[in-house]
């Protein structure tokens, strides 16, 4: 069975032998944590530039592009290519200045490019709140 016969399948509730496995993005601190734990790929930007808390996709609205690392993810847990969209930004534009609005011993409140206000823990071990 094809990919788009198991997905025209599942769309019409009919037997199939499994549904796609897809997946729209990935958070880049579980990712810099499976190369860490010994996930084999070649994204080595990904491991030092991307903010830990930040996410990985393919329509990724920084614009900055990780479908090196994606494609290791992928890989690794057997994925099924997944739909793709136009490369646009069809996000808030223009962009907010990505900036921080309060800083504590124990997290950081900042602002990011879509005007998203959340609070981060230190470390970052958490996703954003």
């Amino acid at each position: 069975m094809t990919l788009r016969e198991r997905f025209l399948a599942t769309a019409r509730f009919e037997p199939c032998t499994r549904t796609p496995r897809w997946e729209l993005g990935y958070w880049a601190g579980a990712i810099q944590r499976w190369y860490g734990e010994g996930l084999t790929g070649t994204e080595q930007a990904l491991r030092a530039e991307e903010p830990y808390g930040a996410w990985v996709g393919a329509n990724n609205p920084s614009g900055r592009s990780f479908r090196g690392a994606e494609r290791d993810v992928m890989n690794y847990f057997g994925m099924d290519p997944g739909p793709h969209g136009v490369p646009i930004n069809y996000f808030v534009c223009p962009q907010y200045p990505a900036e921080v609005l309060e800083e504590t011993d124990q997290a950081i409140i900042r602002r990011d490019g879509n005007g998203i206000v959340s609070r981060v823990l230190k470390p970052e071990l958490g996703m954003p709140h």
